[in-house]
Parts: C-alpha cells; structure tokens; sequence
C-alpha cells in the first residue's frame, strides 16, 4: 500500500514547505556566505601552513640489493608558503633554506616551485603534492648509501 509520503509529488512538497520557513532560509544563506568567505579568504591569502597526510616512495634495500616500496614518516613535517617581496617561497619549518616558486597561483589555482623536488600547491582545494625524483637513477655509490628516496608527498593547507 502506498502512502501519501512515497509519491514524488508529495516529497517534494514537504521538502518545499519544511525548507520554506524565515529560519530555514536564513541558516541555507548563512552556510552559503561562510564557504564564500572561506574561499576567499583562501585565494586572497598569502601565508599557507601545509601539512603532509602521507608520503610513499621507493627504498633502496641493501640486504637484498633492491629496490623496494616504502611509507615515510611524515609525522612531523610542516611547511610553510608565504609570499614575500612578490615572490612565493616554500619552507620546511626545521629548515633554514627555502625554495622559490615560478611565478603566482595560474586560473585554476595551480603554484609550482622546483628545486630538488617540484612541489604543486592548489590554492582552490588547499592540497599539495611533493614529488622528490631522485634516487633511483643516480649513481651506484649514492644508491649504496641509502641517501636518496624517490618519494610522493600529499597533503592539506590551511590560509593564515
């Protein structure tokens, strides 16, 4: 047996009538006028602290003499983005040095500094990624000493 609640029309209209009052209309705006806010507050920003969710990579192994996949613990990294003097300029908190990034945030939110690694920032989803290439086709005595991790790093930044 169908009831009056199971006809689309009659869903419809109880979605119209419970989603109609001042009170209602008034919450839906406000929720509208935060994510704006944030959102701008995002793109307008000009310090970013990032921090990493999880990196993966390759390790190379020397008991077997391979390569093998690897987690790398990113538990206490940060990283900073900040703009100065017209320039943005990417920092891990427990260094001194920074890597200067190629220009500003493109139309659709993309950053992009390369040094060793090239770091990609998007201002819209407020995630990063590192990719460090090196390791796996350097020299054998560097690949010896376990120095150098191919690796992805992801993670999330928050506008300061």
């Amino acid at each position: 047996m169908k009831t009056l609640l199971h006809t689309p029309f009659s869903l419809q209209l109880l979605v119209r009538r419970s989603l109609s009052g001042p009170a209602t209309r008034t919450l839906i705006l406000s929720s509208m006028l935060c994510a704006v806010a944030v959102q701008v507050k995002a793109q307008t920003a000009e310090n970013y602290l990032c921090i990493p969710d999880q990196s993966t990579g390759f390790r190379f192994d020397t008991t077997s003499n391979t390569w093998q996949t690897a987690q790398f613990n990113v538990k206490n990294s940060k990283y900073l983005l900040s703009k100065k003097a017209a320039k943005w300029q990417w920092k891990e908190f427990s260094k001194t040095s920074s890597t200067e990034c190629s220009g500003d945030f493109n139309e659709y939110g993309f950053l992009r500094c390369d040094h060793m690694e090239r770091i990609i920032v998007n201002r819209d989803s407020l995630r990063f990624q590192i990719i460090y290439p090196i390791g796996y086709v350097v020299s054998k005595s560097v690949k010896d000493q376990n120095q150098d991790n191919p690796s992805i790093e992801i993670g999330r930044c928050s506008a300061l």
